[in-house]
């Protein structure tokens, strides 16, 4: 762990010498989650409180795109369906979709109700499988 945090503390210092420090914040971002990740996977003996967590930011989101559906929010984002607070309709459909399936896995049934429509708004064909056969 203390090799991994010496990276963490070094991407963050290398900002200070970056030519180009608004372009390298996402790939920190990035850098700050994987090791809070880790951190939590270490620490933690029970994800329950996480999952909760996520649901909730995730019935944020979810009730966002039902919002921008009914077009009462506008919200920027690059794609034409829903997309909640993501910038695409695409990460929200497989973040919400991987929520629920972590809540499923915890018998977390009712947190995962909230998270349905914002699957279904996105429009990803990977979150739900199609009924009617391919024309």
């Amino acid at each position: 762990h203390g090799l991994g945090l010496a990276f963490v503390v070094y991407a963050t210092l290398g900002m200070l010498w970056t030519p180009t420090p608004y372009a390298s914040v996402f790939g920190l971002w990035l850098i700050w989650i994987m090791g809070l990740s880790m951190w939590f996977g270490t620490t933690m003996t029970d994800v329950r409180e996480l999952y909760a967590g996520l649901a909730i930011g995730g019935a944020v989101s979810s009730a966002t795109a039902v919002f921008q559906a009914a077009n009462l929010l506008y919200v920027p984002g690059t794609s034409p369906n829903p997309a909640g607070l993501y910038a695409n309709s695409v990460q929200q459909g497989t973040v919400l979709t991987l929520l629920v399936v972590a809540l499923i896995t915890k018998r977390m049934w009712l947190w995962a109700l909230p998270l349905l429509p914002g699957i279904y708004l996105s429009g990803s064909r990977g979150a739900w499988r199609r009924a009617r056969a391919p024309t």
